[in-house]
């Protein structure tokens, strides 16, 4: 019996054992730095959201919505235009199977600037009239609320 080890050009190895004329693959090891690992959280769907993000994105409900009116705690009514509101609240309902930072989870209240979204174009949605969405990449987050 003949074992020989291949490596191939990517760094994964390829092991080989002959037994009579015949070759087998006994043990196929990837590349540390090359495997892809997915984030653990990528695939559910507990806030039944009917988008799933790519890659490195991020499906946020937004909490404190930069495009509604708001009411001061006198009773004055301040359009959006006129308010300043620099990060906002959103609340993390879809991951990104490429997102590194594992210690995200669903549910998790972050903070964004309200630019936050394809280079400065707000990315924000309503879906059935009802919650309002933004498309973030990872590195967009500017906190995580710990409450």
């Amino acid at each position: 019996m003949e074992t020989v080890t291949i490596a191939v050009s990517s760094g994964d190895r390829l092991e080989l054992r002959k037994e009579g004329d015949k070759w087998e693959i006994v043990e196929v090891s990837k590349n540390p730095s090359k495997t892809r690992q997915i984030h653990p959280e990528s695939g559910k769907n507990p806030f039944n959201c009917p988008i799933k993000p790519c890659t490195n994105n991020l499906i946020l409900e937004l909490i404190d919505d930069p495009q509604d009116d708001i009411t001061s705690k006198g009773g004055i009514l301040i359009p959006r235009g006129k308010r300043r509101l620099p990060l906002i609240r959103a609340k993390i309902v879809r991951i990104g199977e490429d997102i590194q930072d594992f210690d995200l989870k669903l549910g998790d209240i972050v903070l964004i600037s309200k630019w936050a979204g394809s280079g400065g174009q707000t990315t924000s949605f309503e879906w059935d009239n009802k919650v309002r969405y933004r498309v973030v990449e990872e590195d967009e987050l500017w906190a995580v609320v710990e409450e």
